[in-house]
């Protein structure tokens, strides 16, 4: 399987890491800022590492999957939306997908006019904690929730890997 990853800062370096810890598919990237763009080809190599999507999709013809990491997340949905030209099967937008809804709607018909499954990143969606609210939400031990709201933090520097 092959996977494309779209931006190698912090969060596309740690999907990167999983994928490769767990040998789970050759890896690709599009980087277009010169300094990732060189962590990453001496990570993973100059013949997998491009400046553009298209450039990749030049070189490789297809890929399993793409994911969606770029910095700014303003990007994020013009990026997914450029990716739907290209012969993929999968595509994982990290969260947020869009910085307002205007163009979602494009992207969902792009995307099932495509046959492409698609996915945002919701980290926190497995975390036990999360898990086990809804759990007690679900069995009514609380009654029928009317508001809830949660809080989350990280710092990330932790998260970074180079």
């Amino acid at each position: 399987m092959k996977i494309l990853i779209v931006g190698f800062g912090s969060i596309g370096r740690k999907h990167a890491e999983i994928i490769q810890r767990n040998n789970l598919a050759d890896i690709y990237i599009a980087e277009p800022f010169q300094s990732s763009h060189a962590i990453a080809s001496k990570i993973y190599g100059s013949n997998k590492v491009f400046h553009s999507i298209h450039d990749a999709f030049k070189a490789n013809q297809s890929f399993d999957i793409a994911m969606v990491t770029t910095p700014p997340t303003h990007l994020h949905i013009t990026t997914a939306k450029e990716l739907t030209q290209y012969n993929i099967k999968a595509l994982f937008i990290e969260k947020p997908i869009a910085d307002s809804l205007d163009e979602i709607d494009e992207l969902q018909k792009l995307l099932n006019e495509k046959g492409i499954v698609s996915m945002v990143g919701c980290n926190m969606r497995f975390y036990p904690t999360i898990s086990k609210i809804k759990e007690i939400v679900d069995n009514g031990e609380i009654g029928r929730p009317i508001f809830g709201t949660f809080r989350y933090g990280q710092y990330l520097p932790a998260c970074r890997l180079i």
